[in-house]
């Protein structure tokens, strides 16, 4: 059954030195004879997330065409994404942007942990000043970046559930809450950064399908 996890360290007390507890209340289970009657299994869980993110928007052009502007073919692309992710059974998605309007870097993934997202797929449409460049890239988050983004939130004090999806709580009386975080963070980046990664390449082995690549590698 699903349970909350409760988060906390305990000081060095013989014979044991610094503890991490992680507890799961559960409740107790009262064991019943099994019914005869045939019933049907529902599957547990919720729908994948994908938070569709079309890039720029509103003051911010992104490149500009002859005939377009990078805001207006994102915009298309993360919609008509949004459909197809939404008729695949398990999966739902949501727009970070649906106009044309401006939204700062950061924001665009704090919608996302609000929309509850479990994956953040940003559309681009890059432009260059000759037409020689073509074809699709696929790009990861750096951990430069990750870094920088998770020393932001975690002198926001934002709560580290919000970043573990809701899955636990670290009690606040802990004197080591300020290391917990940083653990928690750390292996949250280090998940995500994996994940990523290993969906970027599959992204990249569908688009060689059907367009040419600038990059072969994410």
């Amino acid at each position: 059954q699903a349970s909350k996890a409760v988060i906390f360290s305990l000081s060095p007390e013989p014979p044991y030195g610094h503890r991490l507890v992680i507890d799961l209340p559960h409740k107790k289970i009262i064991k019943t004879k099994p019914e005869k009657v045939i019933r049907k299994i529902t599957p547990v869980g919720r729908n994948v997330i994908i938070a569709v993110d079309a890039g720029h928007g509103g003051e911010d052009p992104g490149a500009s065409g002859r005939f377009t502007q990078e805001k207006k073919i994102t915009l298309q692309i993360a919609q008509r994404l949004k459909r197809r992710i939404d008729q695949q059974k398990g999966m739902s998605a949501i727009l970070i942007r649906t106009g044309d309007y401006y939204i700062n870097l950061n924001k665009r993934s704090e919608l996302a942990h609000q929309g509850k997202a479990d994956f953040l797929v940003s559309i681009h449409a890059d432009g260059f000043r000759s037409s020689q460049p073509s074809g699709a890239s696929v790009w990861i988050l750096s951990d430069r970046r990750a870094n920088s983004e998770m020393g932001r939130r975690m002198e926001r004090h934002e709560v580290h559930s919000e970043l573990l999806g809701g899955i636990g709580n670290i009690k606040n009386e802990s004197s080591s809450v300020p290391f917990l975080n940083k653990m928690f963070f750390d292996m949250s980046k280090s998940n995500s950064m994996l994940v990523a990664e290993e969906v970027a390449y599959n992204v990249v082995a569908e688009l060689k399908k059907i367009t040419k690549l600038h990059k072969k590698k994410p």
